[in-house]
């Protein structure tokens, strides 16, 4: 294909993302753009239509997410979320003891290797858990489509039920108030790429949105004089975020998985109401707000999570916080959590034949 047509390729899945994005900001949807894009360009990647997103499309969105949630992490909330860090460590802790569960049924259920369901089930990232399931000998495909439609199902369920039972936001904690000046919000935005490029150089996991996080969180803690990051900066960010999670989900892909999907949405359902039983037990017990309790222990991505906290103008920093922390353990603790489960299973089986 030749590099002309491959970008009005690129310029037509853009605008129908926009439109979908328009359509359910239109309807009132809550994370509009986003659901928005992930729906149309989905539909049209089952469809069979020649959808085209470039790699940078998510990239470029986590920068621009990144940055404007790193605003609210401000002295007095810094001080508020290292309190709390005992519950993020709980709540990581049992995240990953769930998903090691769930695998066991997801393995019998779909059919697959116990080792592919393992790194298919935990609340991982998508690029992270295929590259763990691949030194184990999983099956990176599989690992790869399961970690994709849970993002999507979280996205699909969360904002929309707590939108629906009416939960007003309640944020205690804002990002100071920075005007917008041009200039500075593309120098910060600007900082963020770089600072996530050199990331991404040393295989930090989440580069690009910790790149913009980092920045974002500079801002606010040095109380620099730049720039705020305004509405429909963030809502071009959920359009770019949504092609490209809409964009993982192809005709073939999914036909030759068809027994495969419902047992990974299935495991995702589950996951998501084991969290939200987890989520109302440390809001209780921490006096911290149900809804973003929920937010915060979503098996979600942090991108998209944080700015459905954004949007419903919930705890941003509380819910960014806990993700980071569930994912930092998750990448450190799963592989050596899967060789002891392996090797006691093993030891079982040896005595057992013995």
């Amino acid at each position: 294909m030749d590099r002309r047509r491959r970008w009005m390729r690129v310029a037509a899945t853009f605008a129908a993302a926009a439109l979908g994005g328009a359509g359910m900001a239109a309807l009132g949807a809550p994370l509009a753009w986003l659901l928005g894009a992930l729906l149309v360009i989905a539909a049209l990647g089952l469809l069979g239509a020649p959808i085209e997103v470039p790699p940078w499309s998510r990239q470029g969105g986590q920068v621009i997410a990144g940055v404007a949630i790193g605003l609210y992490f401000t002295p007095t909330l810094m001080d508020h979320l290292l309190s709390n860090i005992g519950y993020m460590l709980f709540a990581a802790a049992v995240s990953i003891f769930a998903g090691g569960l769930l695998s066991l049924l997801l393995a019998r259920s779909a059919k697959v290797d116990n080792t592919t369901a393992y790194f298919a089930s935990l609340p991982g990232g998508v690029a992270e858990m295929s590259v763990l399931a691949e030194r184990f000998g999983g099956d990176t495909a599989l690992v790869a489509l399961s970690q994709s439609l849970r993002i999507v199902v979280v996205v699909l369920t969360i904002p929309v039920s707590i939108a629906f039972f009416g939960v007003q936001g309640a944020e205690s904690y804002l990002p100071p108030s920075l005007p917008l000046k041009p200039v500075e919000m593309v120098g910060m935005l600007l900082a963020g790429f770089a600072f996530a490029y050199l990331l991404g150089r040393v295989r930090m996991v989440n580069n690009w949105l910790l790149g913009g996080l980092v920045v974002g969180a500079a801002v606010a803690l040095l109380q620099l004089p730049l720039s705020g990051i305004p509405t429909p900066v963030v809502d071009v960010s959920q359009v770019l975020i949504g092609a490209a999670l809409g964009a993982r989900f192809r005709r073939h892909m999914i036909q030759r998985l068809r027994n495969f999907v419902p047992a990974a949405v299935t495991n995702t359902l589950l996951l998501i109401a084991f969290n939200v039983a987890m989520a109302a037990v440390i809001g209780w017990h921490a006096g911290l707000d149900l809804a973003t309790m929920v937010l915060a222990n979503a098996p979600g991505g942090i991108a998209e999570t944080s700015i459905t906290a954004k949007t419903l103008h919930l705890g941003v920093a509380e819910v960014t916080a806990f993700h980071l922390v569930r994912i930092l353990c998750i990448i450190l603790l799963s592989a050596p959590a899967y060789r002891l489960a392996r090797f006691a299973v093993l030891r079982v089986r040896g005595s057992s034949s013995g």
